[in-house]
């Protein structure tokens, strides 16, 4: 219904306009997009980096936890390093018998802020959808200052593709993020933060939420001039 009445569009995943070029040409011509962004100076309130050895990751929807798991399962030298998993129980019992690997039930998000900042990465694995989601998640991890590991989907391709801090993996594949995993367990302390402090940079420079209101607003004011009088 919503597209018969041809709206304006406004996508967080330029993948999608392929999408809308295909199925409904109609609507392209008002179709755009404007990168999703993370609200940089709440999630860079000065909390401190406690870089322990764990990675982090969290959510409930859309998130590939298995492959997470079965990988880091798989490493036989972790380096001490545990997999904490926040928000997502259904894979406790499959892994009970592994210790390093802790399942939590959901947190506040200043619970988890404090968790993130105290750990060594946050990973977000991701499934394959032709929409976007996830991206707040990544986004306000590496606001915090976090390396990150994040599967380079159709959602996530436009902000982690070649960013320093951010090792991207391929969806559903375990060997690929078995290595992304080992890759971190061998980063010493230095280099974890550097590629933390270059990600925030990048947020604040690329991704913040002030800037996603100024493209979407001048957006808005060029399709609709009207609104701007």
């Amino acid at each position: 219904y919503a597209l018969r009445r041809s709206p304006a569009i406004i996508v967080h995943s330029s993948r999608q306009l392929d999408l809308y070029r295909q199925h409904y040409p109609n609507l392209v011509a008002k179709s755009t997009f404007i990168p999703f962004g993370a609200d940089f100076d709440y999630f860079d309130e000065g909390l401190e980096i406690n870089i322990n050895k764990r990675v982090v990751a969290f959510g409930y929807a859309k998130r590939d936890f298995a492959t997470l798991c079965e990988a880091f399962a798989g490493i036989d030298d972790r380096r001490g390093f545990e997999l904490h998993i926040i928000g997502d129980t259904r894979l406790a019992a499959t892994y009970a018998q592994h210790s390093a690997i802790v399942f939590h039930e959901k947190m506040s998000i200043s619970d988890l802020m404090e968790f993130i900042m105290e750990s060594a990465a946050v990973a977000i694995p991701l499934p394959e959808y032709l929409y976007s989601y996830g991206q707040m998640s990544f986004l306000q991890s590496m606001a915090l200052r976090k390396s990150m590991i994040v599967t380079e989907t159709t959602s996530s391709r436009d902000y982690v593709s070649h960013v320093p801090g951010v090792r991207t993996t391929q969806p559903g594949d375990v060997a690929d993020m078995r290595r992304a995993l080992e890759e971190t367990f061998a980063m010493d302390k230095g280099e974890l933060l550097y590629r933390g402090l270059m990600n925030a940079e990048y947020v604040r420079n690329d991704f913040s939420e002030s800037l996603m209101g100024r493209r979407i607003w001048n957006f808005v004011k060029t399709t609709f001039p009207e609104l701007d009088a």
